[in-house]
């Protein structure tokens, strides 16, 4: 192997590893709440770092503030806004990625050092890959490109299908979450017109743990888990692949 292709190696190498410091500072840079409110002022909503509603607060006069049976959209309005909130913190700390400086896959053929030094890349921790079996360097290059490009592109579209919905005891109020947001919440407008705004707190508060409960029992909870399970492996495995020195010299 030529002493050219072999310092691209090396570079590909360095790059790996301010991809996976990269994922570090996304995870480290990720808030752990933000709060919002509907245009009225009704309803606030906290949500905690992975986009899920923590708390959902009526304000005391919310009936004057909403239109009439309009709690439930005011829910879904300010829990909409408390999480436009967290990305908006969060987008404010995120971490640069290598590609930043051009299309396509970036500024790799820089030299490592002013790659690091133009976007203040954290030095990631040595990872531990001797039992790491590791495929072809191309699979790896793709699979882990995809999902960092996904990662960055930090956008949230969860499917229709995984919801999970909870409901007060008295069916009252009922909450539908997804892995990452409020997606609905639907009040009975007869029984809040004439409930007290403990009341009401209670049975927000009671449907959305029921909420939680239900997301946390599901697959689709377990599934977005492995996501991020997935992306640490593969890195894993383009590090494996790149310190071999007998895959190197068969290149």
């Amino acid at each position: 192997m030529d002493n050219a292709f072999r310092q691209e190696l090396e570079q590909f190498q360095s790059y790996t590893a301010e991809l996976q410091g990269m994922l570090s500072g996304i995870q480290g840079s990720r808030p752990e709440r933000a709060e919002g409110s509907d245009a009225q002022g009704a309803v606030r909503v906290t949500v905690g770092g992975d986009g899920l509603p923590q708390d959902i607060t009526a304000a005391s006069d919310w009936g004057k503030r909403c239109k009439s049976g309009g709690l439930g959209m005011a829910v879904v309005e300010a829990a909409h806004n408390a999480h436009s909130e967290l990305m908006d913190t969060w987008s404010q700390d995120f971490p640069s990625g290598p590609w930043d400086a051009s299309p396509g896959r970036g500024n790799m053929g820089a030299a490592p050092a002013s790659r690091a030094e133009a976007h203040g890349t954290p030095v990631p921790e040595e990872r531990d890959t001797r039992y790491v079996i590791s495929r072809p360097l191309d699979q790896l290059v793709e699979d882990v490109i995809s999902s960092l490009s996904a990662a960055n592109s930090f956008e949230i579209a969860p499917d229709e299908a995984a919801q999970a919905s909870g409901s007060d005891p008295a069916g009252r109020v009922t909450i539908t979450l997804t892995p990452a947001s409020l997606a609905s919440c639907d009040v009975d407008a007869s029984w809040a017109a004439k409930a007290s705004v403990t009341q009401i707190n209670r049975a927000l508060g009671e449907a959305l743990a029921d909420a939680r409960s239900a997301l946390a029992r599901s697959s689709v909870s377990e599934q977005a888990e492995g996501e991020g399970q997935k992306l640490d492996g593969l890195l894993d495995e383009a590090m494996a692949a790149l310190r071999d020195p007998s895959r190197l010299n068969n290149l």
